[in-house]
């Protein structure tokens, strides 16, 4: 099996990108998304750019108050220019009530900060998962034939206790055979903060053994050193994938890889 070892959030304030150096230095990760037009974003930059051995992709960004790359995007601000909250733009993904064009040009921004700054972009995922809904996905086909960057993050379809069958969950199927169908994708993703999941690397390592070995497989975190604070809760994500890189290395059954391989 090859796993990646992943980070999101890479450039988001000083305490997670240096977390996020550290880890990567270690090699407890191999790949990490950059958030375009944040407090570190050009120190991200410039370490991804310094390391094409490891992979770096696009962690695009359309919620909580956060200031666009781009303007004329009016379905997706609000009047002072800010993205909306995230329940907000889910429901008007889902309802369709976002516009394929501001997505993509927003998008393509983005991108651009990173391939400006000489960074071979690996790949698309998004802040809080966004990509996969409706809107969304009909605005990929665009944003990867206009970019170049084939690349996109598989919906969660890993979990170390099985999710009860909701409409959420069902969406969440369709959403995920949309995305193999059209892009390069890993076979499965695991991130623990979206099951509130903490120590989990015994759990998911006795899980990865119950998959097909040719399976490649992406671990996410959002690490952080900050023990104090709203933040706090990526101290915990930062000691688990260390704990998970290093058993994965002594165990010897699996292959750590980065988005490039895949």
């Amino acid at each position: 099996m090859k796993i990646i070892l992943h980070a999101d959030d890479f450039g988001y304030d000083k305490d997670t990108t240096e977390a996020t150096i550290e880890l990567l230095e270690s090699g407890a990760l191999t790949s990490a998304t950059i958030m375009a037009n944040m407090p570190c974003t050009k120190e991200a930059c410039e370490y991804a750019a310094k390391h094409p051995e490891l992979s770096f992709g696009v962690h695009l960004t359309y919620v909580d108050g956060l200031e666009p790359c781009t303007t004329n995007i009016p379905t997706l601000v609000d009047a002072g220019g800010k993205f909306f909250p995230s329940n907000d733009v889910r429901k008007l993904a889902l309802m369709f009530k976002l516009k394929k064009l501001d997505i993509v040009c927003e998008s393509l921004a983005q991108i651009k900060i990173l391939t400006d700054a000489d960074v071979k972009v690996s790949h698309l995922d998004s802040h809080g998962h966004l990509h996969k809904f409706p809107s969304f996905l009909l605005a990929l086909n665009d944003i990867t034939q206009q970019s170049g960057v084939k690349k996109v993050r598989m919906v969660q379809n890993m979990f170390l206790s099985q999710p009860k069958t909701t409409p959420a969950t069902i969406l969440n199927s369709f959403f995920a055979a949309y995305i193999a169908r059209r892009f390069k994708s890993t076979d499965y993703f695991y991130m623990s903060a979206n099951s509130m999941d903490t120590h989990w690397s015994d759990a998911l390592l006795e899980h990865l053994d119950k998959l097909s070995q040719n399976a490649i497989v992406e671990v996410g975190v959002h690490p952080g050193i900050n023990s104090k604070g709203d933040e706090a809760w990526r101290l915990e994500e930062y000691l688990d994938i260390k704990e998970f890189a290093d058993k994965i290395r002594k165990d010897g059954k699996h292959q750590i890889i980065t988005w490039n391989e895949v």
